[in-house]
Protein backbone atom coordinates (compact mmCIF):
# COMPACT_ATOMS: atom_id res chain seq x y z
CA UNK A 1 0.00 0.00 0.00
CA UNK A 2 2.89 2.46 1.10
CA UNK A 3 4.97 1.57 -1.84
CA UNK A 4 1.15 2.91 -4.50
CA UNK A 5 0.60 6.04 -2.45
CA UNK A 6 4.54 6.72 -3.56
CA UNK A 7 3.76 6.01 -7.23
CA UNK A 8 0.61 7.96 -6.69
CA UNK A 9 1.96 11.03 -5.17
CA UNK A 10 4.88 10.71 -7.76
CA UNK A 11 2.13 11.02 -10.53
CA UNK A 12 0.55 13.54 -9.23
CA UNK A 13 3.95 15.49 -8.67
CA UNK A 14 4.73 15.42 -12.60
CA UNK A 15 0.91 16.08 -12.95
CA UNK A 16 1.90 19.66 -11.56
CA UNK A 17 4.86 20.17 -13.29
CA UNK A 18 2.73 20.18 -16.53
CA UNK A 19 0.37 22.56 -15.11
CA UNK A 20 1.15 26.24 -16.77
CA UNK A 21 1.53 29.47 -14.61
CA UNK A 22 4.07 28.75 -12.13
CA UNK A 23 6.24 26.16 -14.14
CA UNK A 24 5.85 28.24 -17.26
CA UNK A 25 7.67 31.45 -15.38
CA UNK A 26 10.16 29.09 -14.01
CA UNK A 27 11.21 27.68 -16.95
CA UNK A 28 11.08 31.45 -19.20
CA UNK A 29 13.38 32.71 -15.95
CA UNK A 30 15.82 29.62 -16.15
CA UNK A 31 16.23 30.20 -19.34
CA UNK A 32 16.54 33.27 -19.55
CA UNK A 33 19.59 32.95 -16.60
CA UNK A 34 20.81 30.25 -18.50
CA UNK A 35 20.47 28.06 -15.45
CA UNK A 36 21.56 24.29 -15.32
CA UNK A 37 18.82 22.21 -13.58
CA UNK A 38 20.25 18.73 -13.28
CA UNK A 39 17.64 16.20 -12.57
CA UNK A 40 19.28 13.20 -10.61
CA UNK A 41 17.76 9.60 -11.09
CA UNK A 42 18.55 6.16 -9.01
CA UNK A 43 16.93 3.40 -9.33
CA UNK A 44 13.95 3.19 -12.51
CA UNK A 45 12.28 -0.15 -12.66
CA UNK A 46 9.18 -2.49 -11.25
CA UNK A 47 8.94 -2.92 -7.72
CA UNK A 48 11.08 -5.43 -5.91
CA UNK A 49 10.33 -5.20 -2.36
CA UNK A 50 13.53 -3.26 -1.55
CA UNK A 51 13.08 -0.98 1.11
CA UNK A 52 14.85 1.37 -1.53
CA UNK A 53 12.38 1.51 -3.84
CA UNK A 54 12.93 1.88 -7.56
CA UNK A 55 11.08 4.46 -10.03
CA UNK A 56 8.81 2.98 -12.15
CA UNK A 57 9.66 3.28 -15.77
CA UNK A 58 6.20 4.68 -17.09
CA UNK A 59 7.10 7.32 -14.72
CA UNK A 60 10.71 7.64 -15.85
CA UNK A 61 8.98 7.73 -19.52
CA UNK A 62 6.76 10.93 -18.70
CA UNK A 63 9.98 12.82 -17.17
CA UNK A 64 11.90 12.41 -20.67
CA UNK A 65 8.90 13.39 -22.06
CA UNK A 66 8.23 16.60 -19.96
CA UNK A 67 12.05 17.22 -20.10
CA UNK A 68 12.67 16.77 -24.17
CA UNK A 69 9.35 19.42 -24.09
CA UNK A 70 10.86 22.23 -21.97
CA UNK A 71 14.26 22.26 -21.92
CA UNK A 72 17.76 21.72 -23.59
CA UNK A 73 19.19 18.28 -22.33
CA UNK A 74 22.71 18.28 -22.69
CA UNK A 75 25.85 16.63 -21.20
CA UNK A 76 28.52 18.01 -19.36
CA UNK A 77 30.81 18.04 -22.41
CA UNK A 78 28.37 19.55 -24.25
CA UNK A 79 27.68 22.78 -22.32
CA UNK A 80 29.62 24.91 -24.37
CA UNK A 81 28.38 24.01 -27.46
CA UNK A 82 24.23 24.43 -26.38
CA UNK A 83 22.66 25.91 -29.09
CA UNK A 84 20.36 28.73 -28.44
CA UNK A 85 17.19 27.31 -28.37
CA UNK A 86 15.44 29.48 -26.12
CA UNK A 87 15.04 26.60 -23.70
CA UNK A 88 17.11 26.61 -20.05
CA UNK A 89 19.71 23.86 -20.46
CA UNK A 90 19.72 20.32 -18.05
CA UNK A 91 21.20 17.17 -17.56
CA UNK A 92 19.54 13.69 -16.72
CA UNK A 93 21.56 11.92 -14.48
CA UNK A 94 22.47 8.25 -12.84
CA UNK A 95 23.79 7.63 -9.43
CA UNK A 96 25.50 4.28 -8.20
CA UNK A 97 25.22 2.11 -11.14
CA UNK A 98 22.50 -0.54 -11.14
CA UNK A 99 21.78 -3.05 -13.26
CA UNK A 100 18.41 -1.51 -13.81
CA UNK A 101 19.47 1.50 -15.97
CA UNK A 102 20.45 -1.06 -18.63
CA UNK A 103 17.00 -2.87 -18.95
CA UNK A 104 14.71 0.09 -17.89
CA UNK A 105 16.29 3.54 -18.25
CA UNK A 106 19.03 3.08 -21.14
CA UNK A 107 16.34 2.00 -23.38
CA UNK A 108 14.22 4.68 -23.02
CA UNK A 109 16.86 6.75 -22.94
CA UNK A 110 17.78 5.68 -26.66
CA UNK A 111 14.02 5.95 -27.49
CA UNK A 112 13.76 9.88 -26.46
CA UNK A 113 17.20 10.32 -28.24
CA UNK A 114 18.67 11.57 -24.75
CA UNK A 115 22.50 11.35 -23.39
CA UNK A 116 22.79 10.87 -19.75
CA UNK A 117 25.34 11.16 -17.26
CA UNK A 118 25.85 8.53 -14.95
CA UNK A 119 28.23 8.57 -11.96
CA UNK A 120 29.39 5.25 -10.68
CA UNK A 121 31.10 3.45 -7.98
CA UNK A 122 34.24 1.68 -8.62
CA UNK A 123 33.88 -0.44 -5.47
CA UNK A 124 29.88 -1.65 -6.20
CA UNK A 125 31.24 -2.24 -10.14
CA UNK A 126 33.86 -4.82 -8.74
CA UNK A 127 31.96 -6.30 -6.13
CA UNK A 128 28.23 -6.68 -7.48
CA UNK A 129 27.38 -5.64 -4.45
CA UNK A 130 25.04 -2.42 -4.14
CA UNK A 131 26.45 0.86 -1.71
CA UNK A 132 26.30 -0.63 2.17
CA UNK A 133 23.26 1.81 2.81
CA UNK A 134 21.07 0.08 0.13
CA UNK A 135 22.52 -3.18 1.13
CA UNK A 136 20.41 -2.94 4.14
CA UNK A 137 17.57 -1.26 2.76
CA UNK A 138 17.28 -4.29 0.85
CA UNK A 139 17.06 -6.69 3.57
CA UNK A 140 14.87 -4.53 5.33
CA UNK A 141 12.72 -4.60 2.53
CA UNK A 142 12.71 -8.37 1.22
CA UNK A 143 13.68 -10.56 4.25
CA UNK A 144 11.29 -12.72 6.17
CA UNK A 145 10.03 -11.05 8.97
CA UNK A 146 11.51 -13.01 11.77
CA UNK A 147 15.39 -12.40 10.27
CA UNK A 148 14.36 -8.81 10.76
CA UNK A 149 15.01 -9.21 14.50
CA UNK A 150 18.90 -8.91 13.62
CA UNK A 151 18.58 -5.32 12.67
CA UNK A 152 16.04 -4.62 15.82
CA UNK A 153 18.89 -6.03 17.95
CA UNK A 154 21.47 -3.59 16.72
CA UNK A 155 19.60 -0.73 17.69
CA UNK A 156 19.78 1.10 14.08
CA UNK A 157 15.83 2.05 13.38
CA UNK A 158 14.05 3.72 16.36
CA UNK A 159 10.73 0.91 15.54
CA UNK A 160 10.92 -2.73 14.62
CA UNK A 161 11.83 -3.50 11.40
CA UNK A 162 8.39 -5.17 10.44
CA UNK A 163 5.96 -2.44 11.54
CA UNK A 164 7.13 -0.20 9.03
CA UNK A 165 9.55 -1.76 6.21
CA UNK A 166 10.20 1.87 4.10
CA UNK A 167 10.58 3.59 7.25
CA UNK A 168 13.21 1.80 9.03
CA UNK A 169 14.86 1.30 6.12
CA UNK A 170 15.28 5.48 5.33
CA UNK A 171 16.47 5.13 9.05
CA UNK A 172 18.96 2.38 8.90
CA UNK A 173 20.40 3.83 5.81
CA UNK A 174 20.95 8.00 7.63
CA UNK A 175 22.48 6.45 10.24
CA UNK A 176 24.67 4.44 7.94
CA UNK A 177 25.43 7.41 5.95
CA UNK A 178 26.71 9.17 8.84
CA UNK A 179 29.44 6.62 9.31
CA UNK A 180 33.05 6.68 8.32
CA UNK A 181 33.04 4.08 5.84
CA UNK A 182 35.46 2.10 7.62
CA UNK A 183 32.98 2.05 10.38
CA UNK A 184 29.47 1.53 7.98
CA UNK A 185 31.84 -1.82 6.53
CA UNK A 186 32.33 -2.93 10.30
CA UNK A 187 28.85 -2.38 11.26
CA UNK A 188 27.89 -3.94 8.00
CA UNK A 189 30.22 -7.30 8.64
CA UNK A 190 28.69 -7.68 12.18
CA UNK A 191 25.36 -7.97 10.83
CA UNK A 192 26.72 -10.24 8.01
CA UNK A 193 27.70 -12.48 10.57
CA UNK A 194 24.20 -13.42 11.53
CA UNK A 195 22.15 -12.78 7.65
CA UNK A 196 22.87 -13.72 3.73
CA UNK A 197 22.09 -9.52 3.26
CA UNK A 198 23.66 -10.79 -0.39
CA UNK A 199 20.86 -13.15 -1.32
CA UNK A 200 18.71 -10.15 -1.25
CA UNK A 201 20.75 -7.30 -3.19
CA UNK A 202 19.89 -5.29 -5.41
CA UNK A 203 21.70 -6.50 -8.88
CA UNK A 204 24.59 -3.69 -9.93
CA UNK A 205 26.25 -3.29 -12.99
CA UNK A 206 29.82 -4.88 -13.90
CA UNK A 207 32.60 -3.31 -14.92
CA UNK A 208 32.17 -4.86 -18.08
CA UNK A 209 28.72 -3.34 -17.94
CA UNK A 210 30.80 0.35 -17.67
CA UNK A 211 32.69 -0.24 -20.39
CA UNK A 212 29.90 -1.42 -22.83
CA UNK A 213 28.11 1.98 -22.56
CA UNK A 214 31.20 4.65 -22.17
CA UNK A 215 30.70 5.86 -25.89
CA UNK A 216 26.69 6.54 -24.92
CA UNK A 217 26.95 7.50 -21.32
CA UNK A 218 28.88 10.65 -20.06
CA UNK A 219 30.32 8.32 -17.27
CA UNK A 220 31.68 10.28 -13.60
CA UNK A 221 32.82 9.26 -9.82
CA UNK A 222 30.17 9.14 -7.39
CA UNK A 223 33.45 8.34 -4.59
CA UNK A 224 35.55 5.40 -4.63
CA UNK A 225 33.10 2.97 -2.13
CA UNK A 226 30.28 5.44 -1.57
CA UNK A 227 31.75 7.39 1.06
CA UNK A 228 30.10 10.48 3.12
CA UNK A 229 32.61 12.92 2.41
CA UNK A 230 31.69 14.99 5.23
CA UNK A 231 32.42 12.04 7.62
CA UNK A 232 36.02 11.32 6.34
CA UNK A 233 39.64 13.22 6.61
CA UNK A 234 41.08 14.83 3.92
CA UNK A 235 43.63 12.66 3.70
CA UNK A 236 40.94 10.14 3.19
CA UNK A 237 38.92 12.22 0.61
CA UNK A 238 42.17 13.13 -1.59
CA UNK A 239 43.19 9.38 -1.91
CA UNK A 240 39.71 8.60 -3.12
CA UNK A 241 39.77 11.28 -5.63
CA UNK A 242 43.20 9.86 -6.89
CA UNK A 243 41.88 6.29 -6.67
CA UNK A 244 39.00 7.46 -8.66
CA UNK A 245 40.74 9.21 -11.29
CA UNK A 246 42.95 5.80 -12.01
CA UNK A 247 39.74 3.74 -12.12
CA UNK A 248 37.99 5.19 -14.61
CA UNK A 249 41.25 6.07 -16.94
CA UNK A 250 42.91 2.79 -16.70
CA UNK A 251 39.93 -0.15 -15.56
CA UNK A 252 36.73 1.62 -17.43
CA UNK A 253 38.86 3.41 -20.35
CA UNK A 254 36.72 6.27 -19.96
CA UNK A 255 38.69 8.93 -18.23
CA UNK A 256 36.25 11.39 -16.11
CA UNK A 257 36.46 14.97 -14.57
CA UNK A 258 33.00 14.84 -12.99
CA UNK A 259 32.96 13.98 -8.78
CA UNK A 260 29.28 13.68 -7.60
CA UNK A 261 29.54 13.70 -3.95
CA UNK A 262 27.70 10.81 -1.83
CA UNK A 263 24.73 12.24 -0.39
CA UNK A 264 25.42 15.49 -1.16
CA UNK A 265 27.60 16.00 1.82
CA UNK A 266 31.16 17.42 2.68
CA UNK A 267 31.48 19.60 -0.43
CA UNK A 268 33.28 22.74 1.43
CA UNK A 269 35.37 20.59 2.43
CA UNK A 270 35.93 18.22 0.03
CA UNK A 271 35.85 20.85 -3.28
CA UNK A 272 38.83 22.45 -2.84
CA UNK A 273 40.34 18.87 -2.62
CA UNK A 274 38.56 17.26 -5.51
CA UNK A 275 39.57 20.06 -8.31
CA UNK A 276 43.42 19.82 -7.18
CA UNK A 277 42.83 15.87 -8.20
CA UNK A 278 41.49 17.16 -11.54
CA UNK A 279 37.52 17.14 -11.32
CA UNK A 280 35.84 19.86 -12.56
CA UNK A 281 32.07 19.17 -12.52
CA UNK A 282 31.62 18.86 -8.79
CA UNK A 283 28.38 17.63 -8.33
CA UNK A 284 26.47 18.93 -5.01
CA UNK A 285 22.96 18.96 -3.69
CA UNK A 286 21.66 22.51 -3.38
CA UNK A 287 18.37 24.57 -3.42
CA UNK A 288 20.46 26.87 -6.56
CA UNK A 289 20.92 26.37 -9.54
CA UNK A 290 24.24 26.37 -11.32
CA UNK A 291 25.42 28.41 -14.30
CA UNK A 292 27.24 26.57 -16.92
CA UNK A 293 29.80 29.34 -16.84
CA UNK A 294 30.88 27.90 -13.79
CA UNK A 295 33.53 25.01 -13.07
CA UNK A 296 31.01 23.10 -10.07
CA UNK A 297 28.26 21.81 -11.33
CA UNK A 298 25.31 22.26 -8.64
CA UNK A 299 22.52 20.14 -8.98
CA UNK A 300 19.05 21.64 -8.85
CA UNK A 301 17.69 20.71 -4.87
CA UNK A 302 13.93 20.09 -6.88
CA UNK A 303 15.86 17.28 -8.48
CA UNK A 304 13.48 14.12 -9.27
CA UNK A 305 15.60 11.38 -6.85
CA UNK A 306 15.05 7.66 -7.21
Amino acid sequence: MVDMVRNVAKRIAFSMLGTPALLKRKIERSARDRNLTILSFHRVGPLDGSAYPPLAPDLFDEALSFCKRNFELVQFKSLEESSSSGKPLAIISFDDGYADFLEYSLPMLRRHGVRCNHNLIPACLVSGSPPLNVLIQDFIGKAPAGELHAIDRLGWAQRPCANDRLAAGLEVSRFLKSKPIAEQRALVKSLENTVDLKSYATPMMSLADARSIREHIEVGAHSFEHATLSAETDEYIADDAQKCRQFFEQDVGAPTDIYALPNGEGAERATPILRKAGFRQILLTDEAYSNPASLDRIRDGRQLQH
